[in-house]
């Protein structure tokens, strides 16, 4: 954390600095733009100028970076840097020779610059010079929520929980999910108690805030950190369970008086289960998610190898719900598609797909292959990005997070070249 600066710990300007790539990628989130509040206030000109610059122009100075550095990638990570490379080469020809504009479509392409802002980041972090101090990363997305909660008070209370009223979006909460698992990790591994009050804040936000594909995905990533920290034999469970145990039966007995106090919170609680668990059911959002697919599942099924590509984005809004004479989305504002898969299915094809999941299960492959000794840190971001596939289920994976992929193929690279140097100083 950020500290006075003394003779014994100078204050490192450079690893405060070097959280500025990741900080701009959060800047499209709500919990980031304390100027939008409240649910009912329209998007502002502020907001917009900034999502559109995150979007559409950094993803582009990410992968000018990427250009002019890629050839520091090692050649596996070279060989797969070039294939999205190709890839973006291809989508910008086809643009060319249909439309006669090497960007028709921003929408589509920046979806393809994606692939290319990861090794932007896994190359800038890659860099020990750049090692980020993530304490203060985390903490700034600590402080930005309640930066958020003081312009708009009124989204965290149990009249909001209960008319559903969420006071950040789901992209956003989807965030906290990262700094808590880092901070779980911190309390169970060094036994530090202002760490597992942070994790218990998170957590309580996390839930407050109800979207249910977020609780999914931070239980996925709960339990694949956990069996994280087995593998690496960092659990101190003696020390820990008793503190744990202790605070635990505080946070539901609070609970339990909440719901006590207010019964429609216990009435909204076994909604919101009851609708994780049939996400078929009647007028939910999964079922609105499983309309949609069928909607445009004749064109995916068409084109399911090379993906519709650019002509994905001229197709009308097919998504037409019953009892509307029009499309469920304004025509030429894109499809909306709430699911990474289905997204990448429609636009990329199975090409696409191999392109995006290959690079994503990356770092959990190495930890495994290599079986590799990770910290605390490394074990929160690689969970975080497995979670991706869970999160993904329900909704687009925000900018954010390939960038935060790039920071973890980072760090587990690192790990995985101090432990090849270390078997080499070992075999000498």
């Amino acid at each position: 954390m950020i500290g006075k600066r003394t003779k014994d710990r100078p204050l490192n300007y450079r690893k405060i600095f070097s959280l500025v790539p990741l900080l701009i990628s959060f800047l499209y989130l709500e919990v980031f733009i304390p100027f939008k509040t409240g649910n009912n206030i329209p998007m502002t000109v502020y907001h917009e100028s900034i999502e559109q610059f995150v979007l559409r122009y950094f993803p582009m100075i990410a992968c000018a970076y990427a250009l002019l550095n890629g050839l520091k990638l090692r050649p596996g990570y070279l060989a797969w840097f070039a294939l999205s490379l190709l890839y973006l080469v291809y989508l910008v020809f086809e643009s060319l020779y249909f439309y006669n504009s090497f960007v028709q479509f921003p929408h589509v392409i920046g979806k393809v610059l994606n692939l290319l802002v990861v090794f932007a980041f896994f190359i800038f972090y890659s860099d020990p010079k750049n090692r980020p101090n993530i304490n203060v990363l985390f903490n700034i997305i600590l402080v930005s929520v309640f930066i958020k909660i003081a312009t708009d008070p009124t989204m965290i209370n149990l009249a909001a929980f209960v008319s559903h009223q969420r006071g950040i979006d789901s992209s956003s909460t989807y965030l906290l999910v990262l700094p808590c698992l880092y901070f779980f990790n911190i309390y169970i591994v060094e036994q530090k108690m202002p760490a597992f009050m942070r994790f218990i804040v998170l957590f309580f936000f996390i839930v407050f805030f109800q979207h249910r594909s977020v609780w999914v995905a931070f239980a996925a990533g709960f339990v694949i950190n956990a069996i994280m920290l087995n593998r690496q034999k960092v659990l101190h469970l003696a020390q820990v369970i008793p503190y744990f145990f202790a605070l635990t039966i505080l946070v539901v007995l609070g609970a339990s008086l909440m719901i006590t106090y207010d019964e429609d919170v216990k009435v909204k609680l076994n909604e919101n289960i009851e609708n994780i668990l049939d996400p078929g059911k009647e007028e939910t959002t999964s079922a609105w998610r499983i309309e949609q697919m069928q909607s445009y599942w004749p064109y995916t099924q068409q084109h399911l190898v090379e993906g519709m590509r650019l002509k994905g984005f001229e197709l009308p809004i097919q998504f037409i719900r019953e009892g509307r004479d029009s499309g469920e989305f304004e025509d030429g504002t894109g499809h909306h598609f709430h699911s990474f898969y289905f997204d990448v299915l429609f636009y990329f094809g199975l090409v696409g797909m191999v392109l995006f999941i290959t690079i994503i299960i990356l770092p959990i492959v190495k930890v495994i292959k290599y079986s590799l000794s990770v910290d605390c840190l490394e074990m929160s971001l690689v969970s975080f990005i497995m979670s991706g596939f869970v999160f993904g289920l329900a909704y687009n994976l925000p900018f954010y997070y390939w960038a935060i992929l790039g920071l973890t193929l980072a760090f587990v690279n690192k790990s995985y070249l101090k432990q090849r140097e270390g078997k080499m100083l070992q075999a000498r």
